[in-house]
């Protein structure tokens, strides 16, 4: 019998096993993609506007402002930077309002994700139950 150090061992690991303490291969292959990171990244920048949404919301988003009544978004000809994305027929920021509505958006997904993980927890253990375990 021959004593290897952990060092060799590691040399004599399987091609596809992954190296010990290196993570989840899912992981790995995940960071490794440039879009998908990007896509994660926007995704959590926009968790964190929907969470914080006082702080990046330029105006109050059921405030009314007489004079600024369908407002082009900034880019457009006619169009302000103090509301990016334009004002709506009620005289509302639309960038604010996005904003504070993802919090309901996060919120109905979650809720219903959640939801359906309960509702097929139970199902399944209530159908195990009934038939014994032989599904």
């Amino acid at each position: 019998m021959t004593v290897m150090s952990p060092a060799a061992a590691a040399d004599q690991a399987p091609a596809g096993a992954p190296a010990a303490g290196s993570g989840s291969p899912v992981l790995r292959a995940l960071l490794h993609n440039k879009l998908a990171v990007l896509a994660l990244a926007v995704l959590a920048l926009l968790l964190a506007a929907a969470l914080f949404a006082p702080l990046p919301a330029p105006h109050d988003p059921n405030a009314h402002n007489l004079l600024l009544r369908l407002r082009p978004p900034a880019w457009q000809s006619g169009g302000n930077t103090a509301h990016l994305l334009g004002t709506d027929q009620l005289r509302r920021d639309i960038l604010s309002r996005v904003i504070y509505g993802a919090r309901v958006s996060l919120l109905v997904g979650a809720g219903a994700a959640l939801l359906g993980c309960v509702s097929e927890v139970d199902l399944g253990v209530s159908r195990s139950t009934v038939w014994g375990g032989m599904i």
